[in-house]
């Protein structure tokens, strides 16, 4: 695994870990082909974590990436991050 997936599945799990919805189950998977970490999470009330039109999972993607930004021990490049709910992005 490497310095950036690992930095990145704590920022994200904490991330989630804060909020008091429910999940089944949650993934880090590594795109080789772009470079995107995909942040998967599984639950039975996806409404609580994607919102009207998908307003809640993008000001949750927003944050995800922006605490990234700010993440001092990063590896160059800054890589894509994209949170799935239930199959929804």
């Amino acid at each position: 695994m490497s310095k950036n997936h690992e930095i990145i599945e704590n920022i994200l799990s904490g991330l989630i870990a804060s909020i008091p919805f429910d999940i089944d189950s949650k993934s880090l998977e590594y795109n080789e082909s772009d470079g995107s970490y995909w942040f998967k999470i599984k639950t039975n009330n996806p409404h609580n974590f994607i919102g009207k039109d998908g307003e809640v999972l993008h000001a949750l993607s927003t944050l995800a990436r922006r605490i990234i930004e700010e993440e001092k021990e990063f590896e160059e490049p800054r890589p894509q991050i994209v949170i799935e709910v239930n199959d929804y992005q």
